[in-house]
């Protein structure tokens, strides 16, 4: 059918009566090459994991932590648009506070918790997968005109163990797609990042209990 395999392929030389023969094996090595691929699959993704963890045990506060923390994500998928929005209950909108490329601009437009992706994302606590964010149903009006041509990509739910706390954007240019593996990893990067946010925002909320209490004595 015009299909390729990979082979190993072992050769041997010897003369029979002064004649020189040949004799060579072929052998298919399919199975042993996936084997590697994912080996080298869950290597990087460990990798990438590490890296992100450090970044976040390093960060003493959210406005530290969430740009480091989009920064590392982006590098590690190899491209350079995207964003996190957290959800912020008193004032109940979504607001972005880390955007790159061109979700930079999308941070001064108002945000509802229930329109758009990221509105369903936060609502779901779905993953949400766009072959271009520009054409797509759920893109809001309000900012389709700001959103390029030929970008698609994911939003991911991020999550703590009791409520969805925002999303996070990923883009990449038509006519790349992401991988199976590469949507794998981001929901993992999603889910620790979606803990140290909680445990983050809780940090700073006792931090600043004890300041009011402080200056009350």
């Amino acid at each position: 059918d015009g299909s390729t395999i990979p082979e190993e392929t072992r050769g041997r030389d010897f003369r029979v009566d002064g004649q020189a023969y040949r004799v060579v094996s072929m052998r298919d090595i399919t199975e042993r090459k996936r084997a590697e691929a994912e080996l080298r699959q869950r290597l990087a993704e460990r990798d990438a994991v590490a890296t992100v963890s450090s970044v976040l045990r390093a960060a003493e506060t959210l406005e530290e932590m969430l740009p480091r923390l989009l920064d590392e994500t982006l590098a590690v998928l190899n491209t350079d648009a995207g964003s996190i929005l957290l959800y912020d209950a008193a004032a109940n909108d979504l607001r972005q506070v880390a955007g790159r490329g061109w979700f930079g601009p999308l941070a001064s437009i108002p945000h509802r918790p229930d329109e758009g992706i990221a509105g369903l994302v936060v609502t779901t606590g779905e993953v949400f997968l766009s072959t271009e964010f520009a054409a797509d149903a759920r893109t809001r009006a309000a900012i389709r005109s700001m959103v390029p041509a030929s970008r698609g990509g994911t939003c991911m739910p991020l999550q703590s163990s009791r409520q969805v706390v925002g999303g996070l954007f990923v883009a990449v240019a038509v006519p790349r797609q992401l991988t199976a593996d590469e949507v794998h990893l981001l929901t993992t990067l999603a889910e620790i990042a979606g803990s140290a946010i909680h445990r983050m925002r809780l940090h700073e909320q006792t931090e600043r209990s004890l300041r009011r209490m402080a200056a009350l004595r």
